[in-house]
């Protein structure tokens, strides 16, 4: 009987940690979105300065995502993101409006499929 009831707290638990763990990068992802547009827009226009305070804040950001996401993922694909984020942040600081708008769409959608992947969905699990 102790044996059940302790696999049904592990079970419970583990399905907790599971959509805390979801919502946690649902969140961190939709932050990473919302400042990579808002960087597009300051590139966009040619608001350096701008662009530059938000790529601060994506670094910051970006601190706070790798926490949450290295321990659980793939780390080709966070390394990947990474690896985008900085070649940002220098092409921004170097105002290079087209190798940045470029490198923005591709973090986007970095951080989307990453978000997607770790939705808990049937296909994910199978």
């Amino acid at each position: 009987m102790k044996i059940m009831i302790a696999m049904g707290l592990l079970l419970v638990f583990i399905l907790v940690f599971s959509f805390y763990m979801n919502n946690q990068v649902s969140d961190i992802s939709k932050d990473l979105m919302v400042t990579l547009g808002s960087i597009e827009q300051g590139v966009e226009t040619e608001q350096w300065e701008k662009a530059l305070k938000d790529v601060e804040k994506l670094q910051m950001d970006w601190e706070k995502a790798i926490i949450w996401w290295t321990p659980m993922m793939d780390h080709r694909e966070v390394d990947a993101l990474d690896h985008s984020i900085a070649r940002l942040s220098r092409q921004v600081s170097l105002e290079e409006k087209e190798e940045a708008l470029v490198e923005i769409s591709l973090a986007k959608r970095m951080v989307h499929r990453i978000n997607d992947r770790e939705k808990v969905m049937i296909s994910n699990i199978f």
